[in-house]
């Protein structure tokens, strides 16, 4: 399934049939100063270091604490909270969760998470 995964582990045991890392570049195609990381790695970890690292990064986002206060916001009316608007929108939920958390979060993250939650939203009609 992940090919790099198996590239690395053909080149270590290539290393250890007795190829050296000049023969183990030509047949893999990797430069040899990366034989030798994926070699270290292999020497200090063992072969679970070979396997590959989840794709992307870690949320910055406190998601669940985020999703929990938004909840908790669409239970009330912008104007519970000294606001004008009779219904939330995007824009205004992304103000209030980020002023209450001191976070920058754009409400187009809003707009992507909603869906998720399973929660339907309609722009409002201008």
């Amino acid at each position: 399934r992940d090919k790099g995964h198996a590239r690395r582990l053909m080149a270590i045991l290539l290393l250890h049939e007795g190829r050296t890392i000049t023969d183990v570049h030509h047949l893999t195609g990797a430069a040899r100063s990366t034989i030798g990381r994926w070699l270290r790695w292999y020497r200090d970890e063992g072969v679970g270091a070979l396997e590959a690292l989840p794709a992307g990064r870690a949320p910055i986002l406190p998601v669940a604490k985020i999703v929990t206060l938004l909840v908790l916001l669409m239970q009330f009316s912008p104007q519970d909270f000294g606001y004008q608007r009779s219904r939330w929108c995007t824009e205004l939920l992304a103000i209030k969760i980020n002023r209450l958390m001191g976070l920058n979060m754009a409400a187009s993250t809003l707009r992507r998470w909603l869906p998720r939650m399973g929660i339907v939203w309609r722009r409002p009609v201008l």
